[in-house]
Order: structure tokens, then sequence, then C-alpha cells
């Protein structure tokens, strides 16, 4: 499977990586199941904006060439070869995506939280309303001409 050419299967593994990334923040979720709400939203906003913002790297061998790579990994890299210069960027583009990912959950958490209480307030009327119905003594029609008389 291996070609002459260096970019030959690179579709197929940018898919390789976001299918093992979601699984990973998936198992990442199960094992902390149990932890509270807004410490798991932290936990995996941050995990997922450090494995899915991507940036693009040009590679100090050949200029022509430029990649994608996750933000998270680039970072990495390009701190062990050029230290902290220039990963102000980076840091900065983790935490405005990891902050808009925060912003998507909390709405997402506040939407369904609101729409719950919607339709436990419909439930609870509409079952309010029915045992009004059934407490209604029916009059029966012998009883109403007895006491027009």
């Amino acid at each position: 499977m291996l070609t002459a050419q260096p970019f030959a299967l690179y579709a197929e593994s940018w898919w390789a990586y976001i299918g093992t990334g979601i699984l990973l923040i998936s198992f990442i979720g199960y094992l902390i199941r149990g932890w509270n709400l807004h410490i798991k939203m932290l936990l995996l906003s941050l995990l997922t904006a450090g494995a899915f913002s991507f940036t693009t790297i040009s590679n100090a061998e050949s200029i022509d060439v430029e990649t994608k790579a996750p933000a998270a990994v680039a970072f990495i890299l390009e701190f062990e070869q050029e230290g902290f210069e220039g990963e102000t960027a980076l840091l900065i583009q983790l935490f405005i995506v990891w902050g808009i990912l925060l912003c998507l959950c909390y709405a997402g958490l506040f939407g369904y939280r609101n729409f719950q209480s919607k339709k436990a307030l419909s439930k609870d009327s509409s079952s309010i309303e029915s045992s009004s119905i059934e407490s209604k003594p029916i009059k029966q029609q012998g009883s109403d001409q007895s006491s027009m008389s």
C-alpha cells in the first residue's frame, strides 16, 4: 500500500484520526460519567478543542508543502523545535475554540433543561385538568327536572 506519493493516503489518515478521536473522547466521557457535570463539560470540551482544532504547518525542509495538523499536536512539536516563540497564536486558537465549545455545551444544557421543564409543566397542567374534569359531579336529567318543579 506504500506509494511514491507522500500524501497518497492523506484523506484516509484524517478519517482514521477523527474516528479514533471520537472514540477516545467517548471513552473518557464514559470513564468520568460519575463526576460533576460542569467538571465533565470543562474537561471534555478542552480535550475536544485540543484534538479537533486544526492548524496549517509548513515543513522546514520543503517550504512548498503545507499540511494540516491538530493544533495541540502542532503546539507540542513546534514548542520542542522552536521554544515558546510563536506559540501564543496556537494557544490563543486553542482557547478560542475551547471557549466556543464550552459555550455550545452550556447552551445545549440550558436548552435541554428548559425543554424538560416545559415538558414537565405541560404534563402537570394536563394532569390537573384531567383530574378537575373527573371530580365534577355529573348531573342527572331526572334531578334537574324535579328541582325545577
